[in-house]
């Protein structure tokens, strides 16, 4: 059976990580927003075209570049007597043609998705010859959001509408038959050939300074957790999570904005300071680091009953609370950084 599995772009991940904490700008707004609309587009289209029930290939999501080219493919389906070359779109409302340009209604002139496909497809199609295959492609625009409509449209352009959608995997289910070895070669070399990121990839500087840091809600997104007992809770939805679970994913968060940036008492997403004077902090960061792995043969358990936190952290604890509490942070933080590094 075919599947098809749509990534999340590590641009989108970035942004959307981003919005929690601070406050977009009108164009960071609608630049967010056109990317999470197309990733929502390719994901719908994706469910589609994996209701196949025969052994068709599917590739999602390909970056590639030939002669000195890079081009986008959303989704790549290799038969046995064909290729299918899909251009995604999520456009919502009313557009039109006019003089071979493509508009918004009233009048506001967007980017011709059939010009993309079409040099889509002739790099493509010179690239397969490159690698030694002939095969047929056929190609299409897939306008996925059920609100889109488009006037003046002529008869002979390669779209397929949302209302021709679910015909147009039924005649895939009829036409296109099980593949061959042949075929399994030629997408695995594809993928090989596919590029991990866009050399025209920009993601925004990102100020740890104008960042909230509190630890955000895995199902409203809200900033509004509050410690009960051991379990933090959310203030907007109710929504609960264990504290090791929220920070992780909070450490997460923190890695992907500054990727080159280490964890310290004053930089991360955990809201450690107010966690540590309510909690048991010696419990839940033992499963946090315990969970993220083992280093040099010792777990992180061995590490806390050995070593440098006897010498240097428990004899805190005759000359002040508070210091102690500080130092049990940078210890813990210093181990998180050596699992994660």
């Amino acid at each position: 059976m075919s599947t098809a599995i749509v990534r999340k772009p590590k641009e989108l991940q970035f942004l959307e990580t981003l919005s929690k904490r601070k406050r977009f700008t009108s164009k960071e707004k609608r630049y967010y927003f056109n990317l999470q609309r197309g990733f929502e587009g390719e994901l719908l289209f994706s469910q589609f075209i994996g209701k196949l029930k025969n052994d068709s290939i599917i590739l999602t999501d390909l970056l590639l570049e030939y002669n000195q080219t890079t081009f986008q493919v959303d989704c790549l389906l290799i038969t046995r007597s064909k290729i299918f070359l899909y251009e995604v779109k999520n456009f919502e409302g009313d557009y039109y043609f006019d003089n071979d340009k493509f508009y918004k209604k009233p009048r506001q002139e967007i980017i011709n998705p059939f010009h993309q496909l079409s040099r889509a497809e002739s790099i493509l199609r010179q690239m397969l010859l490159s690698i030694g295959s002939n095969t047929p492609i056929e190609s299409y625009v897939v306008f996925v959001h059920p609100t889109f409509f488009l006037y003046q449209s002529p008869l002979d352009i390669p779209a397929i509408f949302p209302n021709q959608i679910e015909r147009h995997v039924s005649f895939l289910m009829r036409e296109a038959g099980n593949v061959t070895a042949t075929e399994r070669r030629l997408a695995s070399r594809l993928v090989e050939l596919a590029k991990k990121e866009s050399p025209f990839q920009k993601l925004p500087e990102v100020e740890y300074a104008e960042l909230n840091k509190r630890i955000t809600c895995a199902a409203c997104e809200g900033l509004s957790m509050r410690l009960v007992k051991r379990t933090c809770v959310c203030g907007v939805c109710g929504y609960k999570e264990s504290v090791t679970t929220a920070v992780l994913r909070s450490i997460s968060e923190f890695q992907l904005l500054f990727p080159n940036e280490r964890l310290t008492t004053h930089r991360s997403f955990t809201g450690v300071e107010s966690l540590y004077l309510r909690t048991s902090f010696t419990e839940y960061y033992q499963q946090i680091l315990n969970r993220l792995g083992q280093k040099n043969g010792l777990t992180m358990f061995d590490r806390f009953v050995s070593g440098r936190m006897h010498r240097e952290v428990y004899p805190l604890w005759v000359l002040s609370y508070s210091k102690f509490i500080l130092a049990i942070n940078r210890f813990y933080l210093h181990s998180l950084n050596k699992v994660l590094s």
